[in-house]
């Protein structure tokens, strides 16, 4: 499993830019009095579902960094079951050093988070919210759902 300032760097980002955007932000919600500046779209989000649907997509699944961000992100699902048991098994002796680890994880996922909402806020479109497929329905050479085979 690769850590994720390692993912951080695939993606074009240095550790010091992400802790110089954690620190900003931080300030921002402040004065927003303690707000997250942003959250998921609905208030109906389903972590596990957005995971399905991206382990499912092959343009991440086909190149190396793609998979690597699909273990990174499957990693985190499992970390969410119990987070308290998790924190139990670490020797106390341990427990400055995890946090300031798990602290910086969290200042490179939100950099990761905040660097995915620029991209596509510059391609100035939404994401459409993908459908799912019925069943027997294929998919075509480009990706988009094909005409179902006739039998």
């Amino acid at each position: 499993m690769s850590s994720l300032r390692g993912i951080v760097k695939q993606a074009g980002v240095s550790p010091p830019q992400a802790v110089r955007s954690v620190k900003a932000d931080a300030k921002a919600d402040k004065v927003s009095r303690g707000r997250p500046r942003s959250r998921p779209r609905s208030a109906e989000f389903d972590a596990n579902r957005c995971l399905q649907i991206l382990l499912k997509d092959p343009s991440l699944r086909s190149n190396e960094a793609g998979r690597l961000l699909l273990r990174a992100l499957s990693a985190q699902a499992f970390l969410d079951r119990d987070l308290e048991g998790l924190v139990r098994i670490i020797p106390e002796y341990d427990l400055p050093t995890f946090e300031q680890l798990a602290w910086a994880n969290s200042m490179a996922w939100r950099s990761l988070a905040e660097l995915a909402g620029a991209r596509r806020k510059r391609r100035n479109r939404t994401v459409p919210e993908r459908r799912p497929r019925s069943e027997g329905q294929q998919v075509s050479e480009r990706g988009g759902a094909a005409a179902r085979p006739r039998s």
